[in-house]
This record gives C-alpha cells, structure tokens and sequence, in this order.
C-alpha cells in the first residue's frame, strides 16, 4: 500500500507478498543463539531459507571478528548460498 515512499521492512521473517518489498534481518551471526543481553541470533540459512527474507544484516559478527573482512566475505558465501538454495 506504500510503494510509493517504503522500500520494505526490518523484520525476523516475510511480511509482505509484494515483489516490491524488501525484507531484512538484522541480527544475523553464522551460529544460532543469544547474548547476555537477550539477543537472539540466526543463521544466514534461517534468515533466508526458512524465513524469506532478502537481505541479512550483521554487525558484531564483522565488527567484533579477529579479521572483520575475512568474516564480511564468510557472511557473503553463507547468505549467497542460502539465497540459490531458496530459489532451487
């Protein structure tokens, strides 16, 4: 109902049928699971494989990482092969 100004949603799973929206995760690490301060965690695979959505977000799972550009490019595989794996 709002394409004409809205891009998608920040969600944990699809929303919309509309081709149009983008769906996007935020929270994403390559090992499930939750912090001390209640975090949860999901994988590449559940975000777009199980869940729909289009695009992951990660944060401390680049930013916190011993070499952040090798994890950044470990992220990009994961979240690829969940994508061609969700449209086979």
């Amino acid at each position: 109902k709002r394409a004409d100004f809205m891009a998608g949603f920040i969600c944990t799973h699809k929303l919309s049928s509309d081709p149009g929206m983008l769906h996007m995760t935020p929270g994403v690490q390559l090992e499930s699971g939750g912090d001390s301060m209640g975090q949860r965690y999901l994988t590449p695979e559940t975000v777009v494989g199980e869940r729909e959505c289009d695009v992951i977000i990660v944060g401390r799972g680049i930013y916190k990482a011993s070499a952040p550009g090798k994890e950044a490019a470990e992220y990009r595989k994961r979240g690829w092969a969940a994508y061609a794996a969700a449209l086979a």
